[in-house]
């Protein structure tokens, strides 16, 4: 609204001039008063409108506000729930990292407990493990089972 107001003086000289012309001497001064009292009212208006406009974005920002603030509390106590968890999950990954000690049988014959578990690192490393060396006895009794079975037949 303003841009369409705005005039240099050049312009405004010549508008002064055709007013002069058209409305004449005596009645310039009461049509400067008018058109003065004209552009106060619509300043006026202009200002109460923008007041208003101002005052309806406020209302209509209060309750987005109102929902952020919802919204938060709620995401935040989520998000302490995530990192107990996560703490939760980090202490079982450390506790499976470290060795685990056999309780079981030791295998008189065959790796020990300790040649798989250093195979297993090696494997987790992208190393070749080290080859079985095969004393040619089967190592359990499913396999002395098959070995049976193929002299048999």
């Amino acid at each position: 609204m303003a841009e369409m107001f705005d005039i240099n003086g050049g312009e405004m000289l010549i508008i002064m001039l055709v007013a002069l012309i058209v409305v004449g001497p005596q009645r310039l001064p009461e049509m400067a008063r008018k058109v003065g009292g004209w552009m106060r009212e619509i300043r006026a208006v202009a200002a109460d409108f923008r007041s208003g406009l101002e005052r309806e974005i406020a209302e209509l920002e209060r309750p987005v506000a109102d929902l952020k603030e919802d919204l938060t509390k709620p995401l935040q106590a989520v998000g302490e729930d995530v990192k107990a968890v996560s703490a939760e999950v980090d202490e079982v990954g450390r506790s499976f990292s470290r060795p685990l000690a056999w309780t079981g049988p030791v295998s008189e014959r065959g790796p020990s407990p300790d040649d798989a578990a250093d195979d297993l690192a090696k494997i987790d490393r992208g190393e070749d493990p080290d080859p079985v060396e095969s004393t040619g006895e089967p190592i359990d009794a499913v396999e002395a089972i098959a070995t049976e079975e193929d002299a048999e037949e």
